[in-house]
């Protein structure tokens, strides 16, 4: 049986901007995932350092190990820090 907290790491090297505070992503990730994603800045709130909506679609990701939902999500900065950032997701299936 799989721990159902292991993670799937996507490593997405670049984001182009496509609109006033939207990113987008597509093409294969450093771990052979094909990915569309986009980013999309929202209104930030007070004594925060901002608010994201992020879309991701990937295949092939194995995600069985996860059996509830919310996720959590990290999502590293170039740097490898985590800078200001923190997000749970869920998983539609």
């Amino acid at each position: 049986m799989r721990n159902n907290r292991a993670g799937a790491t996507l490593t997405v090297p670049s984001l182009r901007k496509i609109g006033k505070n939207k990113y987008k992503f597509e093409g294969v990730t450093q771990e052979g995932a094909t990915v569309d994603a986009t980013v999309t800045m929202l209104v930030t709130p007070a004594r925060s350092c901002g608010k994201w909506h992020l879309v991701l679609d990937a295949t092939p990701v194995d995600l069985s190990s996860i059996l509830i939902n919310p996720v959590a999500t990290s999502i590293a900065l170039a740097d490898g820090s985590f800078g200001c950032l923190s997000a749970t997701g869920r998983i539609d299936r």
